[in-house]
């Protein structure tokens, strides 16, 4: 009976035909490789452009260009002359293009006779000069409200000099000014909410994923709290009149916000490799109202909530959480790559897992998030394919498993 299989068939899951036949040489044996997080390269036939930028605006435009620059082995000057003509057109992060000319310094000295553009030396100097007059000039703003001692002004003096930082890469010191004053000088959600959302964002340039989990649980907190007083409310025997267009419009703009928030506690989950909760998150931004071209677009949200989703969920969760969920079809029907391979997940189609992975596998390497995430994403839908293939069967034989998924005995025990 070793070598004897028996199937418990289901039509749900064969639904799609003979989905256990895998060619031979199917699963690439990357897909056994554990998450490196150095030497990331990849070829890509094509890189969209004009959607990068429709979709993303500085800083998060530049930051995604220099990650595919830094990558992609075959296109590398072609993405260095698109993020000359567009950060120095559309930016005033001159940190940003400091580091960008040392990369491409690098590079033209490692392969000298490909055709590579010209750093705006003058650019930088203007840039420079602009940035640091701006900011003594907001900065004695915020000394003089001060000075006067009005919260208000004080505040707004803080969000234009914070926007300054934040705009020319000095993601540090606009960090320490949120710090000092969200405590100090909001004192209603109104003020609160938008500054955390703002102070998360530089973090996320920052990396300091500890710091977003805390302040995105304080903005929903603080969003969760309003929403309820606001539903609560009862004209009757409030003591103070209530403006209704001003609490429509607030709980419209925090409805908006909310789904940046879970976006970006999405995409640290994933960042920590809690794919799980990641996918929870992913799958749940709203599409009617989520837009947030300053750090994540809608391409994102598909592409990371399916890649979770089959890393973490089973059959039943792939199945009412993302396949049957209206609002997530929303993000995937747009890339029907992703429809196509959560369909072929779930009918067991192997054949078309593996070749729309690795179809898809450029893609994932020329995102800035999702990239270092991609070879123990890969391990773990690898894994849940193969106990997704056995479940159907009472008996197997581990040499003829080993065969199917071409690997070894080893690996198939371990699984």
């Amino acid at each position: 009976m070793e070598s004897e299989m028996l199937m418990d068939l289901d039509d749900d899951v064969h639904d799609e035909g003979n989905g256990f036949d895998l060619p031979s040489g199917l699963i690439p044996s990357s897909f056994n490789e554990v998450e490196s997080t150095k030497n990331l390269e990849v070829n890509a036939d094509y890189i969209d452009y004009a959607k990068l930028e429709n979709e993303y605006q500085n800083p998060a435009l530049s930051y995604r260009l220099l990650h595919m620059f830094e990558v992609c082995v075959n296109r590398r000057p072609e993405i260095a002359k698109v993020i000359n003509r567009i950060h120095s057109n559309n930016s005033i992060d001159v940190e940003f293009y400091r580091t960008f000319a040392a990369a491409l310094e690098k590079q033209k000295n490692a392969d000298p006779s490909k055709s590579w553009p010209t750093i705006d030396t003058a650019w930088i100097q203007t840039t420079e000069d602009e940035v640091q007059a701006m900011t003594e000039r907001e900065s004695a703003k915020l000394k003089k409200a001060q000075d006067e001692g009005i919260k208000e002004n004080i505040r707004t003096a803080m969000v234009k000099l914070f926007d300054i930082d934040f705009r020319s890469g000095k993601f540090y010191e606009a960090a320490k000014l949120y710090s000092r004053s969200l405590r100090d000088y909001c004192s209603s959600p109104k003020t609160v909410v938008p500054m955390l959302l703002s102070h998360v964002k530089v973090l996320m340039y920052m990396q300091d994923y500890l710091r977003v989990e805390t302040y995105c649980s304080q903005a929903e907190r603080a969003i969760a709290d309003y929403q309820e007083r606001e539903t609560k409310y009862d004209q009757n025997t409030a003591i103070f009149p209530r403006n209704e267009k001003e609490s429509k419009a607030m709980l419209q703009q925090f409805a908006s916000i909310l789904q940046k928030f879970y976006a970006i506690i999405g995409v640290v989950k994933m960042c920590n490799k809690d794919y799980l909760a990641a996918a929870d998150k992913f799958v749940s931004v709203d599409h009617e109202v989520f837009e947030f071209p300053e750090l994540l677009s809608a391409t994102d949200i598909a592409y990371y909530g399916c890649f979770c989703a089959l890393a973490s969920y089973d059959r039943n969760q792939l199945k009412e959480k993302v396949i049957n969920n209206e609002n997530f079809r929303k993000y995937t029907e747009p890339e029907g790559k992703l429809v196509d391979l959560i369909q072929a997940f779930r009918n067991n189609s192997f054949t078309t897992v593996f070749q729309l992975l690795e179809e898809m596998r450029p893609s994932l390497l020329l995102n800035i998030y999702i990239s270092r995430q991609q070879k123990q994403l890969y391990k773990l839908i690898r894994r849940r394919g193969f106990v997704q293939y056995i479940s159907t069967f009472g008996i197997i034989s581990l040499p003829t498993m080993a065969k199917v998924f071409r690997t070894d005995t080893n690996e198939v025990s371990f699984f």
